[in-house]
């Protein structure tokens, strides 16, 4: 899979209920991987979204008006626009003769309708695991922030595993050109990250987890170098359920 060169995912949803389309893009929006979640309530639009950029994952909807969906994922198998790595077809229900052209289609996965938003992210999650093994290093490390009682839904939880992600990357840089670094991926400020990550220190179980592995005072950056230089703390705790 062709990831950003910063490990990030784009994602397109392709669906005419906007209502549906904003309430999963504001939930996989949550998820530290994913950086960017475009709408397109038309397969048409979905067609110059997919001309004009490239994305990682697509969901779109089997009932978009007309026939117009089949037309698209045909116009992906022959090379005519842009096929994401991944491609998520949903349906309330899926006929025999569907299920075949989809199939001769390349679709990925079939997904039935209604669907939560946390059942779409998680399968997301689970198809780009099976591809990029280094996102999901990362997604122990939220599986872990969540098990320790940071809400997925608060940006604190995702600034840190980026954070986190970034000093893997470079131990050399300070606290602050980690959090200019963040902020640059996740398009916010300085003081946004900033803000966000201290107020996960609210989570009594992450800081009692932590506390057991460092002396002194957990600072911010204490709690991002701890979980850049020991991953054992989260990938082994978080492998063994």
């Amino acid at each position: 899979m062709n990831v950003n060169g910063d490990g990030k995912l784009r994602i397109l949803l392709v669906d005419e209920n906007r209502l549906q389309c904003d309430l999963y893009a504001k939930y996989l929006l949550s998820y530290p991987q994913i950086i960017a979640a475009d709408r397109a309530c038309s397969v048409a639009q979905a067609g110059k979204l997919l001309r004009a950029n490239t994305y990682h994952v697509m969901v779109i909807s089997l009932a978009v008006r007309g026939n117009d969906t089949m037309t698209l994922l045909d116009s992906m198998r022959t090379g005519r626009i842009h096929r994401p790595e991944i491609v998520i077809v949903t349906a309330g229900i899926f006929d025999d003769n569907t299920l075949r052209a989809l199939q001769r289609l390349g679709v990925s996965y079939l997904l039935e309708m209604p669907c939560s938003s946390e059942a779409l992210l998680q399968c997301i999650r689970t198809l780009v695991s099976a591809l990029k093994p280094e996102i999901r290093q990362l997604d122990l490390l939220y599986e872990w922030l969540v098990s320790k009682g940071c809400s997925p839904m608060r940006l604190g939880t995702r600034y840190l595993v980026n954070c986190v992600s970034i000093c893997m990357q470079d131990n050399t840089l300070s606290l602050k050109e980690v959090y200019i670094a963040c902020a640059q991926q996740c398009d916010t400020t300085f003081q946004n990250v900033e803000s966000a990550v201290r107020s996960l220190k609210d989570c009594q179980k992450l800081c009692d987890a932590l506390n057991s592995c460092a002396a002194g005072k957990l600072t911010n950056g204490k709690i991002i170098r701890l979980l850049a230089e020991r991953k054992e703390i989260w990938i082994n705790s978080s492998m063994n359920g």
